[in-house]
């Protein structure tokens, strides 16, 4: 795990969405590789207590992935793809954007649906549609 905080030179970039309304100022930024590091961060997260926020693409216009004074979970770097050709499944990692889940992806043709979610409604996408804020 990699945590930045307020002092650290690279605190403006790491607290940065593309949302430039968006101005908020956590406590610390940790970027996570693994699930180990996720778990470290969230075991620094409890003492003292922070609130945690997770940012994973940084697609939220409200700045959710966000907080001031808390403790943000970036697992932007969990972008890994591993196929079991086999039993026709794919584990994607949690900072991996949907639109960039292609069939073919590491050697495999897996069958995705892409989905997309605004609060606590979801609906299928139109595959044709690009849509991102990347």
């Amino acid at each position: 795990m990699n945590l930045i905080t307020p002092d650290d030179a690279r605190y403006d970039e790491a607290r940065t969405v593309f949302n430039s309304m968006i101005d908020k100022r956590p406590a610390g930024v940790a970027h996570c590789a693994t699930p180990a590091d996720v778990r470290d961060a969230l075991q620094l997260a409890t003492s003292p207590r922070y609130d945690v926020a997770v940012r994973a693409g940084g697609h939220s216009v409200a700045g959710v992935c966000l907080n001031d004074g808390g403790l943000v979970i970036d697992v932007r770097p969990m972008k890994d793809i591993q196929v079991d050709a086999d039993a026709r499944q794919v584990r994607v990692g949690a900072g991996r954007h949907v639109g960039r889940v292609r069939p073919g992806d590491a050697g495999a043709r897996p069958r995705h649906d892409r989905w997309t979610c605004v609060d606590d409604r979801c609906r299928r996408s139109d595959p044709r549609r690009r849509v991102g804020m990347d």
